[in-house]
């Protein structure tokens, strides 16, 4: 590990070189490289966590420029787990990384998640998400979830090891009803939530006890409501971890 290039962050009280190579020791996966992808994978690269997996199966195309910063236009047509592991391989030398160009399934998430510490939602489709929460449950793996629609964001922590705390079906039980459809969304807001996630990344990381708040971020209006949620008693996925 090097000291120096991650010195101004080991300055941090809360992280020291102890955190550091908590971070250099992590290992996680980051579902989804695109709008929140980009920022929490530049960022969580940048801080030295030692071993990151990319997870995702879309291919980019010029939409997608507005908002989703590890890519450019020489990479129209290539997969965004390939394109991102490029640009970050050539921003940190030092820590491992690896790209998954599969579709996220209950049989492929055991081998792409086998052994992390913690996977990172940016997703935008509402398939996944059920498996990760699947996942997460099954094997006690913490899922950081985020969401972007046109200027707002949320953020939450669901620890299936906290028996007190919903999983992601106890707050949206009938999300697998919901149509697919084209999301609104401003490159800066995708940038802001999606490098929140990455600082929430890395105080989970090396260790910092948080209060953990459903998190509801309006940019157009300059607000953010905290909100707590308890476990559902009656949720299909979870009622059963006791």
């Amino acid at each position: 590990m090097s000291t120096t290039r991650y010195r101004r962050q080991i300055l941090i009280e809360q992280i020291g070189e102890e955190g550091q190579l908590e971070l250099t020791n992590s290992k996680i996966a980051v579902v989804g490289a695109g709008g929140l992808g980009s920022p929490i994978l530049y960022y969580l690269t940048a801080a030295g966590v030692g071993h990151i997996k990319i997870v995702d199966f879309d291919i980019f195309d010029i939409s997608n420029l507005n908002r989703q910063i590890l890519h450019n236009e020489t990479r129209l047509g290539m997969s965004k787990a390939k394109s991102a592991f490029l640009t970050l391989s050539r921003l940190n030398s030092e820590i491992e990384l690896d790209y998954y160009e599969n579709k996220i399934t209950i049989e492929s998430a055991e081998e792409i998640f086998k052994d992390c510490d913690l996977i990172i939602d940016a997703v935008d489709n509402i398939e996944t998400r059920l498996v990760l929460n699947q996942h997460s449950i099954k094997h006690g793996v913490p899922v950081l979830f985020g969401a972007v629609e046109s200027f707002e964001g949320y953020l939450y922590m669901f620890n299936p090891n906290n028996k007190d705390l919903p999983c992601y079906e106890c707050l949206f039980p009938n999300s697998s009803n919901c149509e697919k459809r084209e999301i609104p969304i401003v490159g800066s807001t995708a940038g802001v939530i999606g490098t929140w996630q990455a600082s929430e990344a890395l105080k989970y990381l090396v260790g910092y006890n948080y209060e953990n708040h459903f998190l509801k971020i309006d940019l157009l209006g300059n607000t953010i409501e905290k909100i707590n949620f308890l476990r559902r008693n009656d949720c299909k996925a979870c009622s059963e971890r006791g």
